[in-house]
């Protein structure tokens, strides 16, 4: 299985995402480069480089918690385990759809 759609990867990025404050203002300019990245794409663009697939749903995970203005339980119990599950199936069941989409649908079936 490729490492981006790992368990781990998943959860460590979800984890950190559901932790984080508000983005900063700069990071506009990275989150434009990775906004229209399929399930596909983004695979082929971190390789088996954890940090950076880490970083790059950390990233689109920040975003639509900020866009939505969700508010992430304090006892999250097993929450980023579930959401990096629910992510890896829509990303397997559609490898071309938007990876935010993936993300997205995990987000609003979790919370």
């Amino acid at each position: 299985m490729p490492l981006f759609l790992t368990r781990a990867t998943l959860a460590a990025a979800a984890l950190l995402a559901l932790t984080a404050s508000a983005r900063a203002a700069d990071d506009g300019d990275n989150l434009l480069d990775i906004l229209y990245l399929s399930c596909a794409e983004a695979h082929q663009q971190v390789g088996e480089d954890e940090q950076k697939a880490v970083a790059l749903v950390t990233e689109m995970t920040k975003y639509l918690i900020e866009k939505r203005g969700i508010t992430v339980p304090e006892d999250r119990g097993d929450l980023s385990q579930a959401f990096g599950e629910l992510v890896k199936a829509h990303c397997l069941s559609d490898p071309d759809s938007l990876l935010l989409s993936a993300i997205d649908r995990s987000m609003r079936q979790l919370l």
